[in-house]
């Protein structure tokens, strides 16, 4: 008799752990798949999969049925805007929306976390309505009913942004050292009409060595005052004017001064800047320079007038993204004396699991006007104490990568980091 219960209860227990296992398996063959495109943020991606468990997560973009891209811009106050673009994919084709939330620049890295769950909770329920898991969403309002009147908050610092930075660094041996600080200031002011922006920095390199009981100590210093000021003229024309006075030793420049107006058309509104961009702006450059050293043109000041033009490109898209840039400048004195340039930044999906990203960057270089006529010393090379003359400068960088297997990973394990 003994026995027989224990194999009732036996074949119970086994009947139960069986539902539950197709509980679970029902679970994940209703839930949506989701794969979120957040730029090899893995710390907040495994925040999100723990906060937001009602949804499987895919290891590939194409074997979602919500594919979401997560973009960020920066806003006038300091902080970014944050936008979500869901786009439905297999049953769910031809369902593409955009959500957003603003974090401010008082807000944590936790504040913005949680505010992107927030976010993403609103925009993937919207997947949910028509599937079975809608029975088991509940919707909580958090707050006090408003009224449909809009209140403009108060700001008594009228858009203005102050910030004030200090960055050092100190390296020590004992026959070297290697020393290092900046300082920095800013003062902003960005509206839908204008942006103006004061930039100042001061900087400071110093390296000593002693070789066979000879002390070496070289000195890189830099200063720097920038205004800029820009005003929208409508959704497509911008136009302002920037100056600037510095001095760098690097580029045996002692004190300079120029003087920039400059004007902008983008072919897209400038509300789309977070899909696409592709703007042309030309700048007129007027120009003081008096140097710390006589240049390579037996000069020791001049007064120069100059013009760049630029053509910029930016692409973000589910298949991708890309930017690139193009610039040409030239003095008017001597149009032999010119730089063009040509940069491309780029991350495509190639086919299903294979990407490819490619940052290039190419300078033809005719006007380095400013190099000293003393040459430079083996020494002031090796540690780039001072700009060297050259024809051209090259950078390129690439990498393939193809990612297979699991299709659904939920799990966040932070064991030994991440």
């Amino acid at each position: 008799m003994k026995k027989l219960k224990h194999i009732i209860l036996s074949i119970l227990l086994i009947q139960s752990l069986i539902i539950a296992q197709k509980n679970i398996a029902n679970k994940n063959e209703v839930a949506p798949i989701v794969f979120i495109n957040i730029s090899n943020d893995i710390n907040t991606l495994n925040y999100i999969k723990k906060e937001i468990s009602f949804v499987n997560y895919s290891t590939g973009q194409y074997d979602a049925n919500i594919y979401i891209m997560v973009k960020k811009e920066n806003t006038g106050n300091g902080g970014k805007k944050i936008n979500f673009t869901f786009i439905g994919q297999k049953e769910n084709k031809g369902t593409v929306f955009s959500l957003s939330c603003n974090i401010n620049y008082t807000d944590t890295k936790d504040d913005e976390r949680k505010e992107m769950v927030r976010v993403l909770k609103i925009g993937i329920i919207r997947f949910i309505n028509d599937t079975a898991l809608n029975e088991l969403i509940d919707i909580k309002f958090k707050g006090k009913p408003k009224t449909n009147e809009k209140r403009q908050e108060h700001d008594p610092w009228n858009s203005w942004i102050i910030s004030l930075g200090f960055n050092g660094g100190l390296r020590e041996e004992s026959s070297r050292s290697n020393n290092r600080y900046s300082i920095n200031a800013s003062a902003n002011r960005i509206t839908e009409k204008l942006k103006f922006i004061l930039w100042s920095k001061y900087s400071k390199h110093t390296q000593k060595f002693e070789v066979n009981n000879k002390k070496y100590k070289y000195v890189n210093s830099g200063k720097d005052i920038t205004i800029q000021t820009v005003f929208s003229l409508n959704s497509k024309w911008s136009a302002g004017f920037s100056s600037s006075v510095y001095h760098y030793t690097y580029i045996n420049e002692d004190l300079s001064i120029r003087l920039s107006p400059t004007i902008e058309y983008n072919f897209f509104p400038y509300s789309e800047s977070m899909d696409h961009q592709f703007r042309f702006m030309y700048r007129v450059d007027l120009l003081s320079k008096k140097y710390i050293e006589m240049t390579i043109m037996e000069k020791e000041k001049e007064f120069l007038f100059g013009s760049s033009l630029f053509a910029i490109l930016e692409i973000i898209k589910p298949w991708g993204n890309i930017g690139a840039e193009i610039k040409f400048s030239h003095f008017f004195h001597d149009f032999g004396k010119n730089r063009l340039s040509f940069s491309v930044e780029t991350e495509l999906k190639l086919i299903k699991g294979l990407s490819l990203s490619v940052f290039s960057k190419y300078e033809k270089i005719q006007d380095q006007i400013n190099i000293a006529a003393r040459g430079v010393s083996k020494e002031e090379i090796l540690l780039q104490q001072k700009q060297i003359s050259t024809g051209y400068n090259y950078n390129l960088n690439f990498g393939f990568r193809y990612r297979f297997g699991s299709k659904i990973n939920n799990v966040v394990n932070p064991r030994f980091g991440n």
